[in-house]
């Protein structure tokens, strides 16, 4: 879940920021029109930020929950060993 939250946190912090500096990062200024620029439509755009949005909160729940089920899993591991 923290994983998740901090994902969608940079990845509007990254947008607000590509938006506000006219930085090429963010996928919101391809909805404005501009001199030999590209130009989406609002539903292609609408795609591509749902796309970054939920890599980004993939990728970071996943960069939480990795290290926490490897120590569960070696910690289960030596307790079934103590056990058995």
């Amino acid at each position: 879940m923290l994983g998740a939250i901090t994902g969608f946190v940079i990845t509007v912090v990254d947008e607000i920021r590509g938006v506000l500096h006219g930085g090429h990062s963010a996928v919101v200024p391809l909805l404005m029109p501009t001199p030999g620029g590209a130009h989406l439509g609002a539903i292609q755009t609408a795609f591509l930020l749902f796309i970054e949005i939920a890599a980004n909160v993939l990728v970071w729940a996943l960069l939480f929950a990795v290290p926490v089920a490897a120590i569960v899993g070696i910690a289960r591991m030596f307790g079934a060993l103590r056990r058995g």
